[in-house]
């Protein structure tokens, strides 16, 4: 396995364990149950499963289905299973905020995991936010992701397993063919 596909991995194994252990004071509130009746822990997948950039939401999703299966196969976290909910925002934004709010107010997720492009991700930040359930992206590279624009505020509860745009561009700009760093440098 390569190594950000395990740094991926552990990046989603510590959401998890926060998503449960931030949830778990829920009082009266109804726990989430598979068919046979054992409490399982929701976690909604708003990835581009259709649409622009369709491949990297399906390898995203196809990697979490993996290491999830793995998890519950090993008993779980915390004794329950994981019940992965992935939906398709066909690599829109706003179609990304209607997935968040299914999954938030029908699915009752406990946490997301997406979407891929920063774009889709701001698309259901606020929801996420108003609601309070946290969420993770691994493509999300525009630092409004997780710091509000308008206030300056750090955002609670939206994270990233990425860099940001201004710290990956300095970085990957000497490596580029002379012309494209000369065309790239008008704009920066």
């Amino acid at each position: 396995m390569k190594k950000s596909s395990r740094l991926i991995m552990v990046l989603v194994a510590l959401l998890v364990v926060s998503l449960i252990a931030g949830c778990g004071g829920q009082g009266d509130a109804p726990k989430a149950q598979d068919s046979n009746g054992a409490e399982v822990i929701k976690i909604g997948g708003n990835y581009e499963l259709s649409g622009q950039v369709a491949s990297f939401g399906n390898s995203a999703k196809n990697g979490i289905n993996l290491y999830f299966e793995e998890v519950n196969a090993s008993g779980g976290v915390l004794g329950k299973k994981i019940e992965f909910i992935c939906l398709d925002n066909k690599s829109e934004a706003t179609e990304a905020a209607s997935v968040a709010s299914r999954l938030i107010n029908q699915d009752k997720v406990v946490g997301i995991l997406g979407a891929i492009t920063s774009g889709n991700t701001l698309g259901f930040a606020q929801i996420s936010m108003d609601n309070k359930i946290p969420t993770m992206t691994t493509g999300g590279t525009n630092p409004d992701v997780t710091v509000d624009p308008n206030t300056g505020n750090v955002r609670d509860y939206l994270f990233r397993s990425v860099f940001i745009d201004p710290f990956q561009v300095p970085l990957w700009l000497p490596l580029q063919p002379i012309p494209l760093v000369q065309k790239l440098q008008r704009y920066l």
